[in-house]
């Protein structure tokens, strides 16, 4: 080769490393740029729709309320009382298991029994607080959108002692007492209805489930008045609706806390303002997460305004679009946002407990009036209900037949398909497959 050849050579080459120079962090400062338009464009279309942009406004959209109405701070002295211990976990999944017609056996109740009476002067607290409207706990963001909210666990067990009050009381033919209980019960998951946190809409929605049992073995072990069964359904009414605005905000809640977990990767700053300090590798790397999380939580809070039935489907359908990205880009935002379609889904279980739990306290009004259930759920309007319930998983109406002595109400459960009335209940259950019941056998 030629000394002239090899210098034309060279030449290509210095052109081609210049070339590659200037184009590789043009394309990456545009791919950053765009990245970050993508996010802005997401947080400004947040604020058009009038959704919270920080942790701080989604707490702002938590209202205030005056401390003679807060059943807050008289809730918080009843924690002071509460036994440490998770026993009572152990007994709720025992009770679960059990069907509504089932009398405890006598290990079990003497363990509840115990239970309880050790903290009747928490559940004494508690019923004083039940009295008061509404309850507001102190929420505040450790400043990296993580929000605290210690007092979960706390109501957990509050409602846990009621539930199994309520249980007792039903076994010892206290009906007014069982009827208190459950209403106090329901109290504590009003308390929690308007809470934009994640861990406390999935406690108060377990709180519903627990009142559903309840209701579900008292009536199979007494007949109550017109009073009672009005007094019941009044506790439930509330519930046979979807928060939507408090989920939102959970949805927002969770996107504020998920977008500072991707931020120090990223080097953004604030999610509500999310301008890049041109850390290149930062963006160009960690940005699809970013953008990716933008776009999901977007999605995800599209499927809140849709019919409560199809939300969920709705929800997971974009989380699941994470899965065609590659691992490293998608695992933080698939953490943060992966367990919302779940929330759907829970919220539109327990909607459908609360209004197989009203229908069956309808029927038990309708069977008080004419002597026996009705053939069909149209006879109970409009005398004992407005409209016949709509089963929240799957939009169509509840499902109910008679059965010898009783009747069984049910919602086609998680699986969204009709089983029959099925609650697959015992150990090897699979809360998945089995429909939401409520069985009344005498």
């Amino acid at each position: 080769m030629t000394g002239a050849a090899r210098g034309s050579r060279r030449k290509y080459w210095l052109k081609l490393l210049l070339l590659v120079a200037v184009a590789v962090p043009c394309g990456w400062l545009g791919f950053s740029a765009y990245l970050y338009l993508q996010v802005r464009n997401h947080m400004e279309q947040l604020r058009v729709d009038g959704y919270p942009t920080t942790i701080e406004e989604v707490l702002a959209r938590y209202p205030e309320i005056p401390d003679d109405d807060n059943a807050a701070l008289i809730l918080e002295k009843a924690f002071a009382h509460l036994r440490k211990g998770e026993e009572e976990l152990e007994l709720l999944q025992t009770l679960r298991k059990l069907p509504a017609e089932s009398p405890l056996d006598g290990a079990l109740r003497s363990r509840m029994q115990t239970l309880v009476s050790e903290q009747q002067e928490c559940l004494s607290v508690v019923r004083e607080a039940t009295k008061k409207p509404r309850a507001r706990f102190d929420l505040k963001s450790d400043g990296t959108g993580i929000v605290a909210a210690p007092h979960i666990d706390e109501m957990r067990k509050l409602a846990d002692l009621l539930f199994f009050d309520a249980v007792l009381a039903s076994e010892k033919g206290q009906s007014d007492e069982a009827v208190s209980d459950i209403r106090d019960l329901m109290k504590l998951d009003a308390f929690l209805r308007a809470e934009p946190m994640y861990s406390a809409q999935l406690s108060r929605i377990g709180f519903v489930d627990r009142g559903k049992i309840a209701t579900e073995r008292l009536l199979a072990r007494a007949t109550l008045d017109e009073i009672q069964l009005r007094s019941l359904g009044e506790a439930f009414a509330a519930d046979s609706e979807s928060p939507t605005d408090t989920l939102l905000l959970v949805v927002a809640a969770e996107g504020r806390t998920g977008m500072n977990l991707i931020d120090p990767v990223v080097g953004g700053g604030n999610p509500s303002n999310p301008t890049p300090n041109w850390n290149w590798i930062g963006w160009a790397m960690f940005g699809p997460s970013r953008s990716m999380f933008a776009e999901t939580e977007r999605r995800i809070l599209e499927a809140g305004h849709l019919p409560i039935h199809r939300r969920y489907r709705a929800a997971q359908a974009a989380v699941d679009k994470l899965d065609r990205w590659p691992f490293s880009w998608s695992l933080a935002t698939s953490m943060a946002l992966s367990g919302l379609p779940g929330l759907f889904m829970a919220d539109a279980r327990s909607v459908a407990d609360a209004r197989v739990t009203l229908t069956s306290l309808a029927l038990e009004r309708y069977r008080t009036v004419h002597g026996a259930y009705p053939d069909d759920l149209t006879k109970l309007v409009p005398e004992f209900m407005a409209a016949i319930p709509i089963d929240p998983l799957d939009g169509k109406p509840l499902r109910y037949r008679c059965l010898d002595g009783g009747f069984v109400v049910y919602s086609v459960g998680y699986n969204g398909k009709d089983d029959g009335g099925s609650e697959e209940r015992g150990p090897q259950a699979n809360k998945h497959a089995r429909d939401v019941v409520f069985k009344v056998a005498r």
